[in-house]
């Protein structure tokens, strides 16, 4: 009996000692891939609760290139707002089977919901799908000017108001008035747009959409080819003591703020390249930034006339970083006969620890944060390269590459330059040549554009290797202009002057080939990667504010076999051992 009695006091306690400490856990460091985390409230599957993309995309007139869809599958966000959505505005369902396809591309996700609202037509309306609650929705028909007359904008805004991880973020969507002649009109939707922020007060504020602007920040290297849209719809956000600015909510350009250098354009044709699709955030939203791309996967591409953003936020940006390091800036590259030295101007994170030097998809080395230049010895001559640099902070967050072109014998590539056209009249034709400095690239080609008008309606009709073209299709007797944009491997001039001239009556007798010039060619380093020279182990880290912990992550428990569970087992059978043996002499 006694025995008996000793053996389950020992039960009892192991059982007891179980079950307290399964209640126990160390907490979870956020792991090298964040989308091997179990959220607490599971939105997407592998995102920690609070982290979610957003995809702003103009879809062209309600998706008349099907393949559009095929970006929310690849790129599985869990917020979208679309442009120009116009059917699916309508009563037959049209949005609903929309819907059901959009949840059909990642079946295994919580589902989409959401609205769009009332168009006119195919390239009017807004649509909003969303994996989090949407607490409220309209649409935006009349707002009203700073001295007070109310008015109806040219496209009515998108206005809802999302519930993520426990906050209501007010989520905008736009499409102002389209080119030049949609100028004044977007200047004024965005005054009523800014009075009517104001109205609400301080609330975190999401503003997305197609802007048809182009942006003050965006110049040099990172400007647009060519257009004149201006520049003061954006202002009117960004620039605080704009007469029109908002008077509570200061904004951000969140690809601009987090990619100062690489172009982000998100219309491109052979006469526009610019960016005019843009994602704001306001004060309360600007410190959940995490990283933001313009998607150029083929689906990206070819999915519509525009290219859509992908922005991706963290609400618990105080719990865990995973916001990366801006950016490098002054990147370049010199020359000598044997090495290519390459610089660049110090990242100042507070948390910033390393870069990563690239040749041509191979690592060439990781240096330290203090190291400012590296040279590259292992070159071969007169061939061209392509470099870029990656930072990276202690917490493994990697910013976006900075990448250039390098010919070893002549120094960094850039673009051509603009090229100096001029046309001229003859019979049965328009004559035109141009030169083209190829800055250290050899152009590749030439794309004509003509118009009957010269500032707008540009459409290429023609592209050539040479330097010269002959138009024999232009009218006689009607004034034509043209514009050249030059390629290298780099990328596109921006476009040349405008020359005009006019098709003499007569016919055009063809007695030689039109000049062509043949590009010199020089050699292309081949992907054959040279032994890595250095890697920087990443700091070990411990628990810190970078922790996530919720019921249903990764745990580490206590052992059972572990000491610390064998001496808490000893101190919590001894006193009932102690009562089993009382109560047997009994």
């Amino acid at each position: 009996m006694r025995r008996s009695k000793l053996l389950q006091g020992v039960i009892f306690s192991l059982v007891l000692l179980i079950l307290v400490t399964s209640s126990f856990k160390t907490e979870a460091l956020v792991p090298d891939d964040l989308h091997s985390l179990s959220p607490q409230e599971e939105v997407t599957k592998g995102r920690p609760e609070g982290v979610f993309k957003l995809i702003t995309y103009n879809i062209w007139e309600t998706g008349r290139n099907i393949t559009w869809i095929d970006v929310i599958k690849e790129e599985n966000p869990d917020l979208a707002l679309f442009v120009e959505t116009g059917k699916w505005s309508s009563s037959d369902g049209t949005f609903d089977a929309a819907l059901a396809d959009m949840n059909a591309q990642n079946p295994d996700e919580k589902p989409y919901k959401g609205f769009a609202t009332q168009a006119v037509s195919s390239t009017d309306g807004e649509a909003l799908i969303s994996r989090y609650p949407i607490k409220y929705k309209t649409q935006l028909s009349e707002l009203t000017l700073d001295d007070g007359t109310t008015f109806k904008p040219s496209h009515d805004f998108l206005y809802a108001i999302v519930d993520i991880a426990g906050v209501e973020v007010h989520i905008f969507g736009n499409h102002l008035a389209c080119c030049e002649t949609g100028y004044d009109q977007r200047v004024r939707d965005q005054e009523g747009l800014m009075n009517f922020f104001d109205s609400l007060g301080e609330v975190p504020i999401i503003y997305t959409g197609d802007f048809n602007s182009h942006s003050p920040e965006d110049v040099g290297e990172v400007g647009p080819n060519d257009s004149n849209l201006g520049t003061r719809p954006i202002e009117i956000l960004l620039n605080s003591s704009d007469p029109a600015a908002s008077q509570v909510h200061q904004f951000t350009d969140v690809y601009r703020s987090l990619n100062p250098y690489s172009k982000g354009y998100t219309y491109v044709d052979s006469q526009f390249q610019s960016r005019i699709d843009y994602v704001f955030v306001n004060q309360l939203m600007v410190d959940t930034l995490v990283n933001s791309t313009v998607v150029t996967t083929e689906a990206g591409l070819n999915g519509a006339d525009h290219r859509p953003i992908l922005s991706t936020f963290n609400m618990k940006y105080n719990e865990f970083d995973l916001r990366p390091p801006i950016q490098v800036s002054g990147f370049q590259a010199t020359t000598s006969d044997t090495s290519v030295d390459l610089s660049w101007i110090a990242n100042t994170e507070p948390d910033f620890f390393k870069y990563q030097i690239w040749r041509d998809g191979c690592l060439l080395t990781e240096v330290p944060h203090d190291s400012l230049s590296f040279s590259d010895t292992r070159v071969d001559p007169n061939t061209v390269y392509k470099y870029w640099i990656t930072p990276a902070d202690e917490n493994k967050n990697f910013g976006t590459p900075r990448e250039i072109y390098v010919n070893s014998s002549y120094g960094q590539i850039l673009k051509p330059s603009a090229p100096l056209l001029s046309a001229s009249s003859q019979v049965g034709r328009v004559e035109l040549n141009w030169t083209s400095q190829a800055n250290g690239s050899p152009i590749t080609k030439s794309l004509i554009m003509r118009s009957l008008s010269p500032d707008t309606g540009y459409i290429q009709i023609a592209e050539t290797t040479g330097f010269s073209y002959n138009d024999t299709k232009a009218r006689a007797g009607i004034t034509v202009y043209y514009k050249v944009v030059t390629v290298n491997l780099v990328g596109s001039s921006n476009p040349s002057n405008v020359a005009s001239a006019q098709v003499l009556s007569g016919e055009f007798q063809t007695t030689k080939a039109q000049s062509k010039v043949k590009a010199k060619t020089i050699a292309v380093s081949e992907v054959n990667c040279p032994e890595t020279l250095n890697i920087i182990p990443f700091p070990e880290k411990t628990s810190s504010s970078t922790s996530v912990t919720s019921s249903s992550e990764s745990e580490t428990k206590t052992s059972p076999f572990s000491p610390i569970f064998i001496i808490a087992v000893a101190l919590i059978s001894i006193p009932i051992l102690r009562l089993v043996e009382k109560k047997s002499w009994k």
